[in-house]
């Protein structure tokens, strides 16, 4: 029976982080609308002043959290989950699953004491099993390890990348486009790897010119989007205790 339970478990930390639904018709008619941005016409610029401004101003973040609404398009139809992000400098991370099955409420935490657990949601919410950090169970369908999805990483990461080479071009001034949430007036983020076929999209990033924080953020494989999120209701440094990342 223990066996079992374990195995259940498993699955749902697993779904935890795989899309989880079919998209219901209303954003699936909005969830390629990142990767279909025109921008032709738009001045552009260099975007690394933009990575820059947003990086500082997460870094300010003592703690966040948001809602998440995600879309793979690894399969061959969108699939579709949100779940609850919370972070804590300097790095706990807790993430949690909303659905209307039996995943809703699996967790996926790093822990104050530095272990990373996931529990099941339901009748399997007392059950909490260890995780190693590199645990193929973490990896979203970008290819991002969830625990270190968090702004501050991210971006630093693009930045990074930058320096290393990779071409960051943003338009000068908001533009409205096409997002998850419907039209958007936003800054437009691009991130190109070089390659001597020419230059691949491999990140694109959504920002809100009124508050600097991303508002959507999608992945891109070959040329084809692979994953986005968008991010609702961000709350920025409300003293969330340690309690909350302990499973």
């Amino acid at each position: 029976m223990r066996i079992f339970v374990t195995i259940i478990t498993i699955i749902a930390i697993i779904a935890l982080l795989d899309q989880h639904a079919w998209a219901t018709a209303d954003l699936m008619s909005r969830c390629r609308g990142i990767a279909q941005i025109d921008l032709r016409g738009q001045s552009i610029i260099d975007g690394r002043d933009l990575v820059e401004e947003t990086l500082h101003k997460v870094q300010t973040f003592n703690d966040y959290s948001c809602e998440c609404i995600c879309f793979s398009f690894l399969h061959p139809q969108p699939r579709q989950s949100q779940a609850h992000f919370q972070f804590k400098k300097p790095n706990l991370i807790r993430v949690q699953i909303s659905s209307n099955d039996f995943r809703n409420g699996s967790i996926v935490a790093r822990c104050p004491d530095g272990r990373i657990k996931g529990a099941g949601g339901g009748l399997l919410s007392a059950l909490v099993m260890d995780l190693d950090e590199d645990s193929r169970m973490l990896k979203l369908p970008s290819g991002r390890n969830v625990l270190k999805s968090d702004f501050n990483t991210v971006l630093t990461e693009m930045k990074s990348e930058i320096s290393g080479g990779s071409i960051c071009k943003a338009t000068k001034a908001p533009t409205t486009v096409q997002a998850l949430d419907g039209k958007e007036t936003v800054y437009v983020v691009d991130l190109y790897k070089q390659s001597p076929s020419g230059d691949s999209l491999v990140q694109r990033l959504l920002i809100d010119p009124n508050t600097s924080l991303p508002v959507e953020w999608a992945y891109f494989r070959d040329g084809q989007i692979v994953s986005t999120v968008a991010f609702h209701n961000i709350s920025i440094n409300k003293g969330v205790s340690n309690d909350v990342f302990q499973l």
